[in-house]
C-alpha cells in the first residue's frame, strides 16, 4: 500500500502494484489527503491491453472542495494612474528586506512595493547589502504629481536613512 504518513483523510487505499513504484506521489492540501497521482504499473496497464505510459489522478472532491469556497475578495481597478520609481538601497547585510519594505509601505502614496535585486559583491562594501525596490505611488482620488511622488520618496529615504541606516546606491 502507499504511504500516508502523515496525511489524514477519507481516500480510496491504494495497492502498492497499481502504480509504478517512484512515479507516484500524493496530493495534500492543509496537511490532508486530497488524492494520488501517479504512473500506472506496467503490469496493471497490460492487464488492459494498454500500451505505452498511463497516468492517473484521484482527486478527492469532498475533502478540496470546501477549501476552494473561501470568500474571494473583491477590489476594482485604480481609477487613477500609478508611477513607478525604483530605488536601490544599502544596508547592513543582517538586515531584513522585510523590514525595509514595511517602513516603505506604511507611507500614504505608497500602494505596491516589490524587491526585485539583492546584490552582495565588489560594488558594495563588505558587510553591507544592496537592496532594490520597485514603488508604485498612486492615489485613489487624483493623479499625483511628479512633485508630489519626490516629496514621497524623499521622506521615504529620509526615514529609511535615520530609522534604519539604509543609504542611496549611487
Amino acid at each position: 500500500r502507499l504511504s500516508w504518513v502523515g496525511v489524514e483523510g477519507s481516500l480510496v487505499a491504494m495497492v502498492a502494484e497499481t502504480l509504478h513504484r517512484g512515479g507516484a506521489g500524493v496530493v495534500v492540501v492543509g496537511g490532508r489527503g486530497g488524492g494520488v497521482v501517479g504512473e500506472l504499473h506496467p503490469k496493471v496497464a497490460g492487464a488492459f491491453d494498454v500500451s505505452g505510459a498511463v497516468y492517473l489522478i484521484e482527486i478527492d472532491l469532498a475533502e478540496l472542495l470546501p477549501l476552494s469556497l473561501k470568500p474571494r475578495r473583491y477590489q476594482a481597478l485604480p481609477r487613477y494612474p500609478g508611477t513607478v520609481r525604483d530605488i536601490a538601497l544599502v544596508v547592513d547585510s543582517g538586515l531584513a528586506a522585510q523590514s525595509l519594505r514595511r517602513l516603505i509601505e506604511s507611507f500614504p502614496l505608497v500602494a505596491q512595493v516589490t524587491l526585485f535585486d539583492v546584490y552582495t559583491g565588489r560594488q558594495v562594501a563588505p558587510g553591507k547589502k544592496s537592496l532594490a525596490y520597485r514603488i508604485v505611488y498612486q492615489s485613489p482620488t487624483r493623479t499625483l504629481t511628479d512633485e508630489e511622488v519626490d516629496e514621497s520618496q524623499r521622506q521615504i529615504l529620509e526615514r529609511l536613512h535615520r530609522e534604519l541606516g539604509a543609504a542611496l546606491r549611487t
